[in-house]
């Protein structure tokens, strides 16, 4: 009857482990939008493609991370064990 374990997924999920996750695992299959976007040159915010690439790809690594932060957070509210202030209900 022992306390259940948590285990935070904020902590194993360091910002740089998403970053390799998705450098690895999304990022080539957004490569075809670029073979259209090469004929432009330019990127839509007017850099290179290997600039934008690289910006959205620490944007959305930022996101996630802050994502599961939350996540995890409002879980361990949920999870915390309530005052002894008397039976809610």
């Amino acid at each position: 009857n022992s306390p259940p374990l948590l285990v935070s997924a904020e902590v194993a999920l360091s910002e740089e482990r998403v970053r390799a996750f998705l450098e690895r695992q999304v990022f080539p299959h957004l490569d075809p939008m670029w073979v259209s976007l090469d004929r432009l040159s330019k990127a839509p915010d007017g850099s290179s493609k290997k600039a934008y690439s690289t910006k959205m790809l620490d944007r959305l690594s930022s996101a996630i991370k802050a994502f599961v932060a939350r996540a995890q957070a409002s879980d361990n509210a949920a999870l915390a064990p309530h005052d002894a202030g008397g039976a809610r209900g």
